[in-house]
């Protein structure tokens, strides 16, 4: 028996067999299972599941909601558990989580998304905060001017001799018949993009009739009298103006809602942004020469 010990290949297996048990002895529970043939289907790993297919983190909500399924729905749970688990297990097992560089883009959002903490957990913005925001981007929020006219359209093109004059000749009978908002729809012909004009933008303006016309038009000012005509790139306009904005600075009441979700945005980038350096100082680089 003492010469069978002695052999080295019989020495090396049993080696191998202790080495084998101190692993399994010393390995952590979460590494044993994702090891084994064996799947548990316990209560944290079906809350934790839960919470990934529902995309909602709070324990409690997952826990009410995992006790209100009913018997049908939660086997169903407990299946597609299975199903998921044991192909995750099974793709680890053929490496195939190895040189994936989609699999590698995945794991390295997935980290900035626990970097990042959830949203919940931001400190709410003060007033003072959101205020000393609005000022240093005021800029961003600025209101551009804007009209709200309607018009009567003559243009260039067909037999016309003297579109202006014949655009002259309708504004007198405009303004005579006084013709109000409603009824510019009857008269003139029709118009490429719309008749009517609410609260538009000058770069709006701009893109329907040209930089010249929106010129021209911001230098009136509102009438119950039609205007014009001013030239545009497809013709004449006669107008009727009920409003002008000039451009302006909003205050922030008007664009509270706006302000506040760039604010939040701007603080969860910030947040971000230090727990992934964070991260960073744990690691010591090491700059190898690079031959570009």
């Amino acid at each position: 028996m003492s010469k069978l010990f002695a052999e080295p290949l019989l020495q090396f297996a049993i080696a191998g067999v202790c080495l084998y048990a101190l692993l399994q002895f010393f390995a952590s529970p979460s590494a044993l299972d994702r090891r084994s043939s064996e799947i548990i289907v316990s209560q944290d790993a079906l809350l934790s599941y839960l919470q990934y297919q529902t995309k909602s983190f709070t324990g409690g909500d997952a826990a009410k909601r995992l006790q209100q399924l009913d018997q049908t729905e939660r086997e169903t749970l407990i299946n597609d558990f299975i199903r998921d688990e044991a192909l995750y297990r099974e793709a680890l097992n053929l490496g195939l989580d190895r040189n994936d560089e989609i699999l590698r883009r995945r794991l390295i959002q997935k980290m900035e998304y626990v970097a990042q903490g959830f949203y919940n957990e931001m400190p709410p913005l003060s007033e003072a905060q959101l205020n000393e925001f609005f000022q240093q981007n005021k800029q961003d929020y600025a209101i551009a001017a804007n009209a709200t006219f309607t018009h009567v359209f003559v243009s260039n093109t067909g037999e016309k001799l003297n579109a202006q004059a014949q655009a002259n000749k309708l504004l007198n009978k405009l303004n005579q018949d006084k013709v109000n908002f409603e009824g510019a729809g009857n008269l003139g012909e029709r118009f490429l993009y719309h008749r009517n004009y609410i609260e538009r933008s000058e770069d709006y303006i701009n893109s329907h009739f040209g930089k010249r016309f929106s010129q021209a038009l911001f230098q009136l000012a509102a009438s119950e009298q039609w205007q014009g005509p001013i030239a545009s790139e497809h013709g004449w306009h006669l107008l009727l103006i009920n409003h002008l904005g000039a451009a302006r600075a909003p205050t922030l009441t008007e664009v509270a809602g706006v302000v506040l979700a760039d604010a939040q945005r701007q603080q969860h980038q910030q947040l971000l942004r230090q727990a992934v350096e964070k991260i960073v100082s744990k690691y010591r680089v090491q700059r190898a020469s690079l031959n570009l």
